[in-house]
């Protein structure tokens, strides 16, 4: 998946083995293999083109860290400090992220991945401005 996400085109499987290939050899079965098993679990789709089909993501990676994170949640007891003690690992630029993503009002999951979610309050003149990659939010300042 790394690699069709990286590429951000649909594409054939001889340029993902391509790219695969580049840190050691994979055989165009394994590599086929793999990808019709994405393909069969929603990750990918393909459309023909000539003789070969191209394949792209039908889900980002965003959604893809997002599901791992989920299944780590299902698997806590308490999944209130689960999700507190990862708020210890973030940067304060995810904080505000964060913080800005839950005060939206937008239903959640329809945000463009890779785009920066302001706050109302940033809509409207109000209020300071956290950036993403900004530092406004100091380490202490939890969610």
């Amino acid at each position: 998946m790394q690699v069709v996400w990286r590429r951000g085109a649909p594409s054939t499987v001889h340029q993902i083995l391509e790219e695969l290939e580049v840190d050691r050899e994979v055989a165009y079965t394994t590599a086929i293999t793999v990808i019709e098993r994405l393909r069969a679990k929603g990750w990918l789709d393909r459309h023909r083109e000539g003789r070969s089909y191209r394949y792209r993501a039908t889900r980002s990676e965003g959604d893809y860290a997002a599901s791992l994170m989920g299944q780590a949640l299902d698997e806590a007891s308490d999944r209130t400090a689960a999700l507190i003690r990862f708020s210890d690992q973030l940067s304060p630029a995810e904080i505000a992220a964060l913080r800005t993503a839950l005060d939206d009002p937008q239903p959640r999951g329809t945000h463009d991945p890779g785009t920066v979610v302001t706050s109302n309050k940033e809509k409207s003149g109000q209020g300071s401005r956290d950036h993403a990659d900004g530092t406004t939010t100091s380490r202490g300042d939890r969610l």
